[in-house]
């Protein structure tokens, strides 16, 4: 196995990523995002669908609560409506990943799907996409799995 050494020092690198609402919903119907921080502790926000448009009762309730939210991996996100029936997360400094993933439970065939739009990075970042996969330029040997 090659040896996947750590240098360090890659350029910064803004996360953003991407969530859409999409098909049938019901009022009552309930979405979900866990944010899992470095030090993996997670935290999540939960919204409930106030009828059947998708961007109006759907997206714009979530994005309230995610605007809202002050729990410290939330906050350290601006959220924003995108076109349509999507909500977009940006990390507010640079570099520092977050993960994200989402749930729900719909009465009918809504969806609510992540898109991991632009992967974070950094000079610090050992683990940029999250699946042990040494993805960055800070390792030499990139995409080769360690241990």
């Amino acid at each position: 196995m090659a040896d996947v050494i750590w240098i360090g020092g890659a350029a910064i690198v803004t996360q953003v990523d991407t969530f859409t609402v999409a098909l049938t919903w019901a009022a009552s119907d309930v979405l979900r995002i866990t944010l899992t921080a470095e030090d993996g502790t997670t935290q999540f926000v939960e919204g409930t669908s106030t009828g059947t448009n998708e961007e109006t009762d759907v997206r714009d309730v979530m994005l309230a609560l995610l605007q809202a939210s002050v729990q410290t991996s939330f906050a350290a996100v601006t959220w924003a409506a995108g076109t349509a029936f999507i909500i977009t997360g940006t990390t507010k400094v640079p570099g520092v990943p977050f993960r994200s993933a989402v749930s729900s439970t719909t009465a009918g065939d809504g969806t609510w799907a992540l898109v991991n739009t632009t992967l974070s990075e950094g000079p610090e970042d050992f683990d940029v996409d999250g699946s042990s996969t040494y993805a960055s330029s800070n390792w030499i040997g990139a995409g080769k799995r360690c241990g």
